[in-house]
C-alpha cells in the first residue's frame, strides 16, 4: 500500500504572523489577483472539483459566520458536519455550478442544471480587525486522494505569531 504522498513546507507571511502548513510535493499557492481585498492564494489541482486556499486581510468576510451566511445565501442547502472555536465544516448543495450567469428572467443562477454537493472545511485566526482562513471546497466527486492531500493541508495549518 502507497501512503500519503510526500510534502514540503510552505509558509506565508500575513498581518497576524505567518502561516506554516505542509503542501504535497509539486503543489503551489497561486495569488488570485480577482481578490477583492486582501489576499488570497489557491491550489487547485482540478478547479472543476474544488480548490484549496489560504485567504488573509480584513476581518470581514474571512470568519465562520460570514463564511456560513454565505453558504447559506447562496446554497439550496447548508448541513454544519461540525463547528469548533477555530474550524467549519459544511456539506454544501448548489442548484448548479458556482459560476453565475443571468437567466431569462434577469436572475442570476448557477450555469448548470445538475445540484452540486461539495465538503467545505476551512480554519479560522483572527486578532483585532485582520483573520486568516485556511482550507477548502470539495465536489463529493472528487477522488478521495484529493480530499485526503487537501485534509493534511488544513490540518497542518499553524500560525506562528509575529
Amino acid at each position: 500500500m502507497g501512503g500519503a504522498a510526500p510534502t514540503r513546507p510552505v509558509r506565508v507571511p500575513t498581518a497576524l504572523g505567518t502561516i506554516a502548513l505542509e503542501l504535497p510535493q509539486g503543489a503551489e499557492l497561486v495569488p488570485d489577483p480577482g481578490a477583492a481585498d486582501g489576499a488570497l492564494l489557491m491550489w487547485a489541482p482540478d478547479p472543476s472539483l474544488g480548490g484549496f486556499s489560504l485567504s488573509h486581510g480584513a476581518a470581514a468576510g474571512r470568519r465562520a459566520d460570514d463564511l456560513l451566511a454565505l453558504e447559506r445565501g447562496f446554497a439550496r442547502t447548508v448541513d454544519v458536519a461540525g463547528e469548533g472555536d477555530d474550524e467549519l465544516r459544511l456539506i454544501v448543495e448548489t442548484p448548479g455550478s458556482r459560476d453565475l450567469v443571468e437567466g431569462l428572467d434577469g436572475r442570476l443562477t448557477g450555469s448548470s442544471q445538475e445540484p452540486r454537493r461539495e465538503r467545505v472545511r476551512f480554519r479560522f485566526w483572527e486578532q483585532g480587525d485582520q483573520a486568516v482562513r485556511v482550507g477548502y471546497r470539495l465536489d463529493e466527486r472528487a477522488p478521495a486522494a484529493l480530499g485526503d492531500a487537501f485534509d493534511r493541508a488544513t490540518d497542518s495549518a499553524r500560525l506562528e505569531p509575529s
